[in-house]
């Protein structure tokens, strides 16, 4: 499957195969990918899911249903990321390897989450 091309990409059915050390990495080679929608229970918490893209501006991620005792992890490294809206993620470790200085617009949606899990969130930004 080529995404090279693709601005806009919406993952509904798509597995990845991770890496030897367990990451996910389905969106390095997307030169022109600006917007990125990852939808209801396609997560697997046996691997980090790494979004790793220059271009990308716009993420959200929407994981209803989930199991909260799962831990989940996503590494961000899209520096030029400038909207992130989380809907869901009750067991979400989000990290960052890049200063997100161009990021203008949050939204965590995290209904009956901790408050102590939606503030590491927040710290990533």
């Amino acid at each position: 499957m080529i995404l090279k091309e693709e601005e806009k990409y919406v993952n509904k059915r798509l597995y990845f195969t991770a890496d030897d050390n367990g990451c996910v990495e389905p969106f390095s080679n997307c030169h022109v990918l600006s917007t990125l929608f990852i939808g209801h229970r396609y997560f697997c918490s046996e691997h980090v899911l790494c979004i790793s893209n220059l271009t990308l501006s716009r993420l959200t991620i929407q994981q209803e249903g989930l199991e909260a005792e799962k831990n989940y992890q996503i590494v961000l490294s899209t520096p030029n990321l400038s909207s992130c809206n989380i809907n869901g993620l009750y067991g979400l470790k989000l990290s960052s390897t890049c200063n997100l200085s161009f990021i203008g617009e949050v939204n965590i949606d995290m209904r009956g989450a901790s408050s102590s899990m939606i503030m590491s969130c927040m710290q990533v930004y």
